[in-house]
């Protein structure tokens, strides 16, 4: 049962960094930088974490 709740816990996180990086792009089509800033440390948090769970 717990497998099960890993997975989708990861699936979320994997589902949420995708959304992350096209605001990040749009951001930098729009010339936000200060938004862009904000999405690419969520995005690189959300990247340690499944790296840590990786491994």
């Amino acid at each position: 049962m717990a497998i099960k709740e890993e997975l989708k816990e990861l699936t979320s996180l994997k589902r949420k960094r995708k959304l992350l990086l096209e605001k990040m792009k749009g951001a930098l089509e729009r010339g936000a930088d200060a938004e862009h800033s904000r999405y690419k440390r969520e995005y690189e948090a959300i990247g340690r974490t499944l790296t840590k769970r990786a491994k």
